[in-house]
């Protein structure tokens, strides 16, 4: 949209005769910093006298200097033991920021004006309640004093520190990026401290244009040190965590947690201070993987706070009514959770900051910035937050006792002892292990802090007797008592009771029994299988419970695509159904050697399935609402003939042709290796590999990757391809038609057993592919009965 006409406060403009003279330095030695009391003020501090050589003059509220020192080594002590000996390279001076001259003796001025190079003004009075006008003093007015500073003797370059909030507006533009000037919107932007950093950021543009190097840092909400794990208790998130944790209730919204750690904040606050003076510069400093609220809820229900998702209006009762006793943190907040501004349609605050209107804003060229610098953004993971939580606990702002034990350094201690099994061939190379992101795996990642052992992917490299280097991938499972927790408290915070429901009947869930499933099928699957997994490395039985050192893919394309179906083409799918054929085809009627196979537990497909029907049937009610928001047509009537047909399909679905399956086929867990005859589908993540039909892969493969539209003319050509391959690899005939009703069998079993947990992930962290998904599989079923030749 086009933005409004502007129409600004007067404090908006900045002082005509305000200008600098001459160029700023390229090279600093002296900069003044503001704010270095402040959380992100200290650790600012910090990083800059750890990683520059800068002589930094701090400016602190204070009664005289010598109490700005006090001030400040209190605020510093809890940063580091490196810290003290760099005391001679900081000075604090008392002052304010908001008075003219940051209120500065005048010889002192003048000093600052001949020796300073830079200034970065950090100070700031973060308020969720007040109107702007009530923080003018720290943030419009510091902001122009600090401007006049650097304008005074040397030009100085200047780095403000601004907000994300300020690109949240009602009605505003439909993208906001690095330079976008929000002052159009000022009066749409409903937060009073975003508008304040509004108008600051204002006074700063205008000093650009008159030729003062300015760099604006935006950062999205800031949460701990990513290291420490030490936080501000009184920020937004912290408050949310400690109001949920002591009230059990927690809003039921769609908030994408977009936070970023105070120590990449600092350090790229510094890199913006060291950058060549140029006229503006914008960075938006925000989260490339924000996670979902609501995988914060349970992961605080893991963690012992018992969790009830509420709808936002009942939850904002509860705050309005019931917070003063329950929940002190969020009842100081209230104004803010109740707040329902004009020109917002009804909404709440917390809808427009806690909402999608984040998706508008664009970081592109900063995410660009940060990679070149180097700078990587901690992932929000479940390690991090448990370095949070040891944080709260030990500083009681959360009940229960600190871990006694650091689990990410536990787990890497589990792992350097298990990788001594593979000596003498291959040693650990030293400072290679570390955590490696687990994707969209939701219950692997949480399964690393809900007790029990160490859990997760790690990389590493290891070095052969040969002197090589080989990288590898190691997974450490979780064992299946905290996985069959997982998975109870998952359905739980879905729906209160479906816990108790899940609890009955684990014994036919897929993850039962799948300890050292993966390990057992690389060593007695057969050479058509390990064809296409990744290699394994160890001896003959596996180097802990659990754990798998596996080869590398660093160089296989399509890792994880499910949410990049574009990116496949009709190679890629012959590849993956021939690999079908591969896998399928050495087990295929097997039926007693895969009763017997010790390393693979059957009993998720067993005569006990329909057994199971309150599962089904309080999966299914659980589910019904989530799927039906997705709008598509007759998934509610198909799911439902699915489960009411249970005890007259699964006889035939036992009755068919079985082998050994992946039961995970999908891109998720598929890559492609070139070789010379052509591409090469590897699979890997095979802890959920069961006895079930060859077809239930297949099915689940063309859900992900097949379009709706084009399931009628594309499921039976590869439906055939593999039928046909597994004749002319096995011998067998299979007969056409008996195949084809194996594959409508597959698809009710796929709905039955996988889709529902599909839906319940969603809710907590949502999956992009699930709507293409549940389109495909209701195009595939249309197929099967005959009911649609199209989408």
């Amino acid at each position: 949209m086009d933005a409004p006409a502007l129409r600004l406060p007067d404090v908006a403009w900045l002082d005509e005769h305000i200008r600098p003279v001459g160029a700023a330095a390229s090279v600093l030695r002296t900069v003044l910093l503001t704010g270095a009391t402040g959380f992100l003020g200290r650790h600012l501090l910090a990083e800059l006298l750890r990683h520059t050589d800068w002589q930094l003059v701090c400016l602190v509220r204070a009664e005289d200097d010598a109490h700005a020192r006090r001030r400040l080594e209190a605020a510093l002590a809890d940063l580091g033991d490196d810290l003290p000996p760099l005391a001679g390279r900081w000075q604090a001076l008392a002052g304010r920021v908001e008075r003219p001259g940051f209120d500065l003796p005048a010889a002192r001025l003048a000093w600052i004006g001949d020796q300073v190079d830079a200034i970065i003004h950090a100070a700031a009075q973060v308020s969720w309640l007040k109107r702007w006008q009530g923080l003018a003093g720290s943030h419009v007015e510091g902001t122009r004093h600090a401007i006049a500073l650097a304008c005074t003797g040397r030009p100085k370059s200047l780095v403000l520190v601004s907000t994300l909030a300020v690109c949240y507006a009602s009605d505003g533009p439909a993208q906001v990026d690095e330079t976008t000037d929000m002052r159009p919107w000022l009066d749409r932007i409903p937060l009073g401290y975003a508008q304040a950093k509004c108008l600051a950021e204002g006074l700063a543009r205008q000093a650009a244009a008159r030729g003062l190097p300015v760099s604006i840092a935006r950062p999205a909400l800031i949460c701990g040190d990513s290291r420490s794990g030490e936080a501000n208790t009184s920020d937004l998130i912290a408050r949310m965590l400690r109001g949920c944790a002591l009230s059990g209730l927690a809003p039921d919204v769609d908030w994408r947690l977009d936070c970023i750690p105070v120590d990449t904040v600092a350090t790229a606050l510094r890199h913006l201070a060291a950058s060549p003076p140029q006229g503006l510069r914008t960075v938006h400093l925000r989260h490339p993987r924000p996670r979902h609220w609501r995988e914060l809820v349970l992961w605080l229900q893991l963690r012992g706070y018992p969790q009830r998702l509420t709808p936002l209006d009942a939850w904002q009762t509860f705050v309005r009514r019931d917070a003063a006793g329950r929940a002190p943190c969020l009842h100081a907040l209230q104004r803010f959770f109740l707040a329902r501004p004009a020109g917002m349609d009804g909404r709440s605050l917390p809808e427009l900051y806690l909402g999608g209107a984040g998706q508008r804003i664009d970081d592109g060229a900063s995410q660009r910035w940060l990679a070149e610098r180097g700078i990587a953004v901690p992932e929000l993971d479940a390690p991090l937050l448990a370095r949070y939580l040891h944080y709260f606990r030990r500083v009681g702002y959360l009940p229960g006792e600190p871990d006694a034990t650091d689990a990410a350094a536990a787990a890497r201690d589990h792992l350097r002892a298990a990788l001594d099994g593979l000596a003498p061939d291959y040693h650990l190379q030293p400072g290679s292990l570390r955590r490696q992101a687990a994707g969209s795996g939701l219950l692997s990642e949480l399964g690393a802090q809900a007790g029990g052992r160490p859990s997760g992917l790690w990389r590493a490299t290891l070095t052969g007797a040969d002197g090589l280097a080989t990288a590898v991938l190691l997974k450490q499972r979780a064992d299946d008592a905290t996985l069959d927790r997982l998975a109870v408290e998952l359905a739980e915070l879905t729906r209160p009771g479906l816990g108790a429901v899940v609890r009955d009947h684990l014994p036919v869930l897929p993850h039962r029994g799948g300890q050292d499933r993966e390990f057992g099928v690389w060593r007695h699957g057969g050479p058509g299988i390990r064809r296409h997994m990744p290699a394994q490395f160890g001896p003959a039985a596996p180097l802990a419970p659990g754990l798998t050192v596996n080869q590398w893919l660093g160089d296989a394309s399509l890792i994880d695509s499910a949410d990049r179906p574009g990116d496949w083409r009709p190679a890629h799918l012959a590849a993956a159904v021939d690999a079908l054929v591969d896998i399928h085809a050495g087990w295929l009627g097997e039926d007693v050697a895969l009763a017997e196979a010790a390393w693979l537990d059957t009993h998720a497909n067993g005569p006990d399935v329909p057994d199971a029907q309150p599962l089904w049937s309080a999966l299914e009610a659980a589910t019904r609402e989530h799927l039906d928001g997705f709008g598509i047509a007759r998934l509610a009537d198909l799911q439902r003939q699915v489960l009411s047909t249970l005890p007259a399909w699964w006889p035939a679905w036992q009755a068919a042709p079985q082998t050994l399956v992946h039961n995970d086929f999908n891109p998720r867990n598929l890559a492609f290796r070139p070789t010379a005859t052509g591409l090469v589908c590897c699979a890997y993540d095979w802890e959920l590999a069961a006895v079930g039909l060859p077809q239930g892969d297949l099915a689940e493969l063309l859900c992900f990757v097949v379009p709706a539209p084009a399931m009628a003319s594309e499921a039976p050509h590869w439906l055939e391809r593999h039928r046909r391959g597994l004749e002319a690899a096995t011998g067998q005939a299979l007969d056409p038609a008996a195949w084809r009703t194996g594959f409508g069998l597959a698809l009710r079993h796929l709905m039955l057993s996988r889709i529902p947990f599909y839906a319940m992930t969603d809710r907590i962290r949502p999956q992009a592919f699930l709507g293409r998904v549940l389109a495909g599989w209701v195009a595939a079923m249309r197929w099967v009965e005959g009911g649609a030749e199209g989408g």
